[in-house]
């Protein structure tokens, strides 16, 4: 069974329970009628997303995630995280809770830095299946800040950093990017941890590596048609243009780990 109601025991609304996995499509979708029950019931669609937006304009989209265990957590057990956002103008008069966690970062594109992990690179095999890991970054120190580029394509001061190729690890890409977007070897690097970015007005959920190196010598940067500056940020002063998400991600990796993770669990 596709749909299926449940009455309420104490006399509130019924709950409609929708399986959307088992649908073709969003025709299948309008032949249950439940814009019929909206204004009595409570509806979850389940594995709804491309599929059940346009039934309210008002609706909180929770999404499950697999989290990374805590090392004082029994490792027996299969840790989830639960992201809720609500959407519509229902909830613009409605009072945040208390115990809602705000993002660690944001940009002005709607994107958001929602997480940050600290944790062995061997643990990334661990993250949830579903959730993809299309980025790695690099938070390079150099002559006392951090190695930015500036993206000709999106006016941003970015961490060096793009897409892991099919063929190539996250760390691999890391290093692959370094080079290619400042010119000079990343050395020897280390891994800090993966982050949780919540993408745009779709909310897509994604992972980012991030990685982390020391560089000693000159940098021999040479500009190309995406990224046409470099400069060393000391993390204190302001620079227009950077992105909220990167310059985060950046004072985590050379925080202290106790330091860190303290912050990200805000």
């Amino acid at each position: 069974m596709i749909a299926r109601e449940h009455p309420s025991l104490v006399e509130g609304p019924g709950l409609v329970h929708v399986d959307a996995y088992r649908l073709g499509g969003i025709g299948e979708l309008d032949d249950l009628d439940l814009d019929a029950s909206l204004d009595e019931s409570v509806t979850v669609v389940e594995w709804g997303e491309g599929v059940a937006e346009g039934l309210a304009e008002s609706r909180l989209e929770v999404r499950i995630i697999r989290a990374l265990a805590d090392d004082d957590v029994d490792t027996e057990l299969d840790p989830r995280r639960v992201l809720m956002t609500p959407i519509g103008p229902r909830w613009y008069s409605m009072e945040v809770p208390s115990s809602q966690r705000p993002p660690l970062a944001e940009k002005l594109n709607e994107n958001l830095l929602l997480d940050f992990r600290r944790c062995d690179e061997s643990e990334l095999s661990d993250l949830d299946p579903s959730i993809p890991l299309p980025l790695a970054l690099m938070v390079a120190e150099h002559a006392g800040g951090v190695v930015m580029v500036h993206n000709s394509w999106r006016d941003e001061w970015e961490l060096p950093g793009g897409q892991i190729h099919q063929d190539e690890t996250p760390r691999e890409a890391a290093v692959r990017e370094f080079l290619d977007e400042t010119g000079t070897p990343a050395g020897a690097v280390e891994f800090v941890g993966v982050g949780t970015v919540q993408l745009g007005h779709e909310r897509r959920i994604e992972f980012v590596a991030v990685y982390r190196t020391e560089l000693n010598g000159r940098v021999d940067f040479a500009p190309n048609d995406q990224i046409d500056e470099l400069r060393t940020w000391d993390l204190v002063s302001d620079l227009p243009g950077a992105s909220g998400i990167d310059a985060h991600l950046a004072e985590l990796a050379l925080e202290r780990p106790e330091v860190s993770d303290a912050t990200a669990s805000q």
